[in-house]
């Protein structure tokens, strides 16, 4: 086991956010939901009653989705495992609305209109104990296949908060 450093806190904290966004959404549904009872009926008995589930619902759900990794900040540690690189897999992917709509023929013949193509970007895999890991371009290039690397998880929520290569493979 070793120490949590800043960099896999700020892993945790981001992770936490879905949480927290997850409640908004439901408090805003629930602000929209008074706006449009009170307009229709006033006030009434079932409008605070339904206030008050609602509100007690946004207090409990990043409560609960957040508390493997509220355990995993207190403890201030992570896992660290060996693990061997099974295969290296990169793969061509482009980026969603980034471009029109590419027609070859039309394209170049109307390269404003029907010429522009989507944002190409590779995603590189690491297949690890039969499990495939998503990685950085840079620690894809460093690391071979059939190497042990260091493989760093949580010690509540076990998630994957890094890869370091082994120094002493």
């Amino acid at each position: 086991m070793e120490r949590l450093t800043e960099h896999d806190i700020k892993i945790i904290r981001d992770e936490m956010r879905i949480g927290f966004i997850f409640s908004s959404l439901f408090l805003f549904a629930d602000l929209l939901f008074n706006f449009v009872y009170y307009i229709e009926y006033g006030i009434d008995i079932c409008l605070i009653l339904v206030n008050i589930g609602i509100l007690s619902l946004c207090i409990l759900i990043p409560f609960f989705m957040n508390k493997n990794y509220r355990k995993d900040l207190d403890a201030g540690e992570k896992i660290v495992e060996l693990g061997k690189i099974q295969i290296k897999e990169c793969k061509k992917s482009y980026e969603a609305g980034s471009g029109n709509l590419y027609i070859p023929i039309l394209g170049n013949l109307f390269p404003k209109l029907w010429g522009s193509q989507p944002r190409l970007s590779l995603l590189c895999y690491l297949v690890i104990n039969n499990v495939r890991y998503k990685v950085d371009d840079d620690f894809y290039n460093k690391v071979n296949e059939e190497e042990i690397i260091k493989m760093y998880f949580t010690i509540h929520s076990h998630m994957m908060i890094g890869f370091e290569q082994n120094i002493h493979s």
